[in-house]
């Protein structure tokens, strides 16, 4: 069992899950595969080679606008994989958003998703729209025409009560993981990640 890391005991059990199937990802790829990341650094860290990631900061580039990734924008058609990092809550047309990571995508290519559902607002400048349940995800992704689909989430009723007020207590336990907390209860998930292929 990978325990949290206590510098981000919220994703850090969803972003070892992440790394793992990078590894696995990346066996079964070159090193010339084209990778994009929305509004995250988690890709860019992970492979630790400048420039191999091509990263997009929301909302600056607006993934829900269909020329953002028209042909003549260069993205078209372009990548083996996409990964939206905690991006689709602040989309008001999350449909709209991976109808278009869809478009990006070359053949076979993956996106993988991350989402919080147990937790606060925030961002809220730009927009915090939407949480969504394993179900909802999977139901985009199928829309959007996307394969293979994994749905994951990692979450329990102390880590959905600390996350209601996640700063504070940030700064009240930093350094440490309380007993109990690398535990999975579905039935109180404080965040969802997902993974999908375009065919």
């Amino acid at each position: 069992m990978i325990l949290p890391n206590p510098d981000d005991p919220f994703r850090s059990v969803m972003y070892a899950d992440i790394r793992d199937w990078l590894a696995h990802w990346a066996k079964n790829h070159p090193p010339s595969a084209r990778i994009a990341e929305v509004s995250g650094r988690f890709l860019e860290w992970h492979f630790g080679t400048p420039g191999l990631v091509e990263n997009f900061d929301y909302p600056d580039f607006d993934v829900t606008d269909t020329m953002e990734v028209a042909p003549q924008s260069g993205r078209y058609f372009r990548y083996d994989l996409v990964m939206l990092d905690q991006v689709l809550e602040h989309v008001d047309q999350p449909g709209d958003a991976l109808e278009n990571v869809y478009q990006m995508l070359k053949e076979g290519g993956w996106v993988i998703l991350t989402t919080p559902f147990g937790f606060p607002l925030h961002d809220v400048e730009t927009g915090d729209y939407w949480r969504f349940t394993g179900q909802g995800l999977r139901k985009l992704l199928d829309v959007c025409n996307f394969n293979d689909v994994t749905i994951k989430s990692w979450g329990n009723y102390k880590a959905t009560v600390a996350a209601l007020d996640w700063q504070e207590w940030r700064r009240e336990h930093i350094g440490t993981v309380p007993n109990g907390w690398e535990k999975n209860d579905p039935k109180f998930p404080v965040v969802y990640w997902a993974y999908g292929r375009k065919v």
